[in-house]
């Protein structure tokens, strides 16, 4: 079982000795307790993101809190110690302004999850790169009867042909998933093996985190692995390279293995968790795949690469031997109809956002209004309006704060069950997570709702004539 991306995403909170330390440990805890947890996981995941969350902030923050108050000792009651006892005298104000203080920390709080959650999904599928060396030249070929509305997959010998007769392609490669039974590496396992022609991992450009991809001339059986079979089946060990295992009692040996995070990205699901990747071979029940032709040998789906100079339009349909092919570009497959949706939502939840920050500044601003008679007292007593302000200022700033924290949480819940609502032809979803990026862009646009809130109502108030 894998750790869920909010796990990563909270770790890099804690000093990089802790994380170097202690990440793996923290991550084992988080699996077990997800595991235990059964039905009950949707409410003990909030409570494992709180308690990873206020530990990380504390060890972070502490080389930074011993800094201030050696600042303060150094310096006596000067602007530092102001700006703490500002800070202090926020939290309390707001801790006895307890639903004024919920109120506008949950609608920050919501207005940053539907943002950020959203804008993580936009992010994955409309905006992340594919992974691979210039997926803009990146294609994927279907093939369908001439004449006829019905998708095929194609033969090796029809990949032969296609090679042949069309010149738009650099290089034009297939691909088919199968279920295999692995041994010889541990307890006996099922995997789901990517029958890949000679060039198709070459195609891609990803370099191997060890060893080689296939190239031409292997023998039948060579196999690249993934890093989470390395993981899981052979510790992470190197001498793995040039181990053989078996795939149905056929042999193979492993000359590769893929870096981390590695995918092949096909639409409707093929490939997206591929556990290793096999060369040609002859070992397959109708007989060969990659030399016979016919439909009865067809299981290839195809990958192309178009020529330097080449566009889309080149290739843009062609027949052979009866096939007739169209090209479209990969990423456009893989997001389909989607992306009209996606960018819809994302605008209307923009607009959430927007009404939260004009909701939250509203607030702030009836808030300072019900203080008047407080800060004319303050100004009366000597305390300079500059100080006042400050004050307004921190209790803005520690609402947005704590909003926008709660939000990133939401969001971090939220994002899992994306896959689950997702459409089902759409792999990129397995990548979507909560990223720095996509926090700093919620926090920076949350922020100014109740600082503008404080400003606003400071310009509006009566005490400046007070001073």
């Amino acid at each position: 079982m894998r750790s869920p991306p909010w796990v990563a995403l909270l770790l890099r909170l804690y000093p990089d000795e802790f994380r170097d330390g202690h990440g793996a440990e923290v991550e084992e805890w988080i699996r077990e307790e997800l595991a235990s947890a059964g039905p009950r996981r949707l409410w003990v995941r909030p409570r494992l993101m709180w308690d990873l969350l206020s530990a990380g902030v504390s060890l972070r923050l502490r080389p930074v809190r011993r800094g201030i108050w050696a600042a303060m000792s150094d310096h006596g009651n000067g602007r530092m110690r102001g700006m703490m006892g500002d800070l202090r005298l926020a939290a309390r104000g707001l801790a006895r302004s307890s639903g004024f203080t919920a109120v506008v920390v949950a609608t920050l709080a919501l207005g940053v999850g539907l943002n950020t959650a959203l804008f993580s999904v936009v992010n994955a599928v409309l905006f992340r790169p594919l992974g691979y060396e210039e997926p803009d030249r990146l294609t994927y070929v279907e093939a369908r009867l001439a004449n006829r509305d019905v998708r095929v997959t194609v033969s090796g010998g029809d990949l032969t042909d296609l090679r042949s007769g069309v010149s738009a392609f650099e290089t034009l490669e297939g691909m088919a998933s199968i279920r295999q039974n692995l041994t010889g590496a541990g307890l006996p396992r099922q995997v789901q093996v990517g029958w890949a022609s000679p060039g198709f991992l070459e195609m891609l450009g990803v370099a191997p985190e060890l060893g080689r991809v296939h190239r031409e001339g292997d023998p039948p059986g060579t196999v690249v692995i993934s890093h989470a079979l390395w993981v899981d089946a052979f510790g992470r060990s190197p001498s793995v390279l040039g181990s053989s295992v078996r795939l149905d009692g056929y042999p193979a040996t492993i000359v590769g293995v893929m870096p981390a995070g590695f995918r092949v990205r096909l639409p409707r699901g093929l490939g997206v968790d591929t556990d290793l990747w096999k060369n040609p071979d002859s070992f397959w029940q109708n007989g060969d795949i990659w030399t016979s032709q016919g439909p009865e040998f067809g299981l290839l789906r195809l990958v192309g690469r178009l020529a330097p100079g080449a566009s889309l339009a080149d290739a843009d349909s062609f027949e052979v031997d009866g096939l007739d092919m169209r090209v479209q570009s990969l990423r456009e497959v893989i997001v389909g109809d989607v992306r009209p949706t996606l960018l819809l939502l994302l605008g209307a939840v923009g607009l959430v956002l927007l009404i939260a920050c004009a909701n939250v500044a509203n607030l702030m601003a009836v808030r300072a209004g019900s203080r008047l008679r407080e800060m004319a007292i303050r100004l009366a007593l000597g305390s300079p309006r500059s100080r006042v302000g400050r004050l307004m200022l921190m209790e803005s700033l520690v609402l947005a704060v704590v909003g926008t924290g709660l939000g990133i949480l939401l969001a971090a819940w939220a994002v899992e069950l994306v896959p689950a609502f997702a459409p089902a032809d759409l792999p990129v979803i397995g990548t979507v997570g909560v990223r720095a990026p996509s926090s700093a862009t919620a926090a920076r646009w949350v922020c100014p709702g109740p600082v503008c809130g404080t400003a606003w109502s400071s310009r509006r108030s009566p005490c400046r004539s007070c001073s």
